[in-house]
């Protein structure tokens, strides 16, 4: 169950996964499916971007001591991203067991000896924040988070509707 929930988190498999079913979804004419996964996706890159300058400017070494980017979860953001998403988009009867099956990420990264306890809390508001961010109506968005590349490289842009 953890090796699978390390999956679950891993930005390499859930990116690929998640743009392989949009893709997928265009070519079939599916604009339910491409219109969940291209969530999902934006979801899933705003989580990166909110964690990947984290991890470089905090510089916490994680605990079995291979790097310093512990700080925060990126496994964890991402899982918590995707369940978000799904969870907002089709109700609690989806939400309530895709939260179940995520709350093992952050307990793999911990046993696995990857993260800290406050790397995992972290990596999952953040995540959690990201997947709601990209769900929400426009009506009802007054604050819209995007990423955004220019030539300098990532960043994420705040909009602010009133």
């Amino acid at each position: 169950m953890l090796d699978l929930a390390n999956i679950y988190g891993s930005s390499t498999y859930s990116l690929a996964s998640v743009f392989s079913v949009w893709g997928l979804a265009r070519v079939g004419g599916q604009k339910e499916l491409q219109t969940v996964a291209s969530e999902v996706l934006r979801g899933l890159v705003l989580a990166n971007a909110l964690v990947s300058p984290l991890k470089l400017t905090v510089g916490r070494q994680r605990p079995d001591g291979s790097n310093n980017f512990s700080f925060p979860s990126g496994h964890s953001a991402n899982a918590f991203a995707m369940t978000a998403v799904l969870g907002r988009r089709y109700g609690w009867r989806v939400g309530v067991p895709l939260y179940v099956f995520t709350a093992a990420v952050p307990v793999a990264r911990i046993h696995h000896r990857r993260h800290f306890f406050s790397d995992v809390v972290a990596g999952s508001a953040l995540g959690t924040i990201a997947g709601f961010a990209v769900t929400r109506p426009e009506q009802e968005r007054p604050l819209a988070w995007m990423p955004v590349y220019t030539r300098a490289g990532w960043g994420v842009r705040a909009q602010w509707s009133y």
